[in-house]
């Protein structure tokens, strides 16, 4: 994905992103991202907050999980089953 300088990049590119820096184990820099986005007023939907939890959790970082389920909440985002279970799966 490449954008011009000052390009907002929209919904789907930015999820883009976050999947890409995921797969790469780069999940700070993908949670540093999705804040950007919401500050920026790119709306992320519950699938990239539940890929960004479930890895988090597969990786031990559960606080930081449970950081982006509290931010879901606070955002006003319905946690779904899915979220849940990763949170929950990884953490017994």
């Amino acid at each position: 994905m490449v954008l011009d300088k000052g390009q907002k990049p929209d919904a789907a590119q930015a999820t883009q992103l976050l999947n890409d820096l995921g797969k790469a184990n780069k999940l700070r820099k993908a949670v540093r991202v999705m804040e950007m986005m919401v500050s920026s007023g790119i709306i992320p939907d519950a699938a990239s907050y539940t890929f960004l939890v479930s890895n988090l959790c597969r990786r031990g970082n559960i606080g930081l999980a449970m950081q982006l389920v509290e931010k879901m909440d606070e955002y006003g985002y319905l946690t779904n089953t899915m979220t849940c279970d990763s949170y929950y799966e990884d953490k017994i």
